[in-house]
């Protein structure tokens, strides 16, 4: 679903108030055809288009148009600018422009683009950092004398931690195992009659689909964590992502449910800052990742 931008000082702008309440509504639906053909704020359709998709009268729509070109809001696209482009490209009409679009919206609002953009840089980083230390855990290491003492004694050899050791035999990092438990020991609390119990396999599975993420282009603290503090705060998604390995799960729209996830941050994040993530019951004070 696409969306932009509407600023509070539009309650007292001069221009806002000069408008009837008809050209008020039009100027808001025209707002949003203008975000729906993501054209840098112009409309490619006639008045005639543009009455149809508000439903509404083409006299009235004809007359508020008018409105807002005099009031400097829109103005008709230059006719140059196309008659440049290839007879493919040419709209049946030439429409409306937004005066101010590029000044008031942003393309970097568009969490999917920037995303991809995201994805398609870590895609062509010959190593990230996370491929680097999956390798070193993966390679086992040559037996040491201590090792091989404990193999004469037929003694299992001392327990690894996550400030050295030999990894898990599964090759996933211990912080990603501490993460993962961390997690669910926070939703079992929370949601107790969701979350019965928290067992070694869904905390493997649960840092195992983290690890998975990472290697999908996501980055575990400037993307993954902080959209998961921010999730276990909010009140629809807490129960939303009970599990980390259900983050990989598709959504009814077909993307992954931390694609989604991670749209519905960024969207929050740029509409309330830092708000988003703090100052709720069970958020980020209660969940120490």
């Amino acid at each position: 679903m696409r969306w932009f931008r509407v600023y509070s000082e539009l309650l007292d702008d001069p221009k806002q108030a000069a408008m009837s309440d008809r050209t008020f509504r039009i100027f808001i639906l025209l707002l949003c055809i203008a975000c729906e053909q993501d054209k840098d704020g112009r409309v490619e359709l006639s008045e005639k288009e543009i009455a149809w998709r508000m439903r509404m009268d083409i006299r009235s729509v004809r007359s508020s148009l008018a409105d807002l070109r005099e009031l400097g809001i829109i103005s008709p696209i230059d006719h140059g600018e196309i008659a440049k482009r290839s007879p493919r490209d040419r709209p049946n009409s030439l429409g409306e422009v937004f005066s101010n679009w590029q000044k008031r919206q942003f393309r970097s609002d568009d969490v999917s683009e920037r995303v991809k953009r995201h994805r398609e840089r870590k895609e062509t980083e010959k190593e990230t950092f996370h491929e680097t230390l999956q390798e070193t855990l993966v390679v086992t290491p040559p037996d040491t004398d201590t090792e091989n003492n404990y193999k004469k004694r037929d003694l299992p050899p001392p327990s690894s931690s996550s400030n050295g050791g030999t990894p898990p035999a599964d090759g996933i990092a211990p912080d990603l195992i501490s993460f993962s438990r961390t997690f669910h020991k926070h939703q079992q609390a929370r949601h107790p009659n969701l979350v019965k119990t928290v067992t070694e396999k869904k905390v493997k599975d649960g840092a195992n689909a983290v690890l998975r993420l990472t290697r999908q282009g996501y980055d575990l603290e400037s993307m993954i964590k902080p959209a998961l503090r921010w999730a276990v705060a909010d009140e629809f998604w807490s129960r939303q992502v009970l599990s980390l390995s259900g983050l990989l799960k598709l959504g009814k729209n077909g993307e992954p449910k931390f694609v989604n996830l991670l749209a519905q941050y960024e969207k929050e994040k740029l509409m309330n800052g830092r708000k988003c993530a703090t100052g709720m019951p069970g958020g980020i004070e209660d969940f120490p990742i």
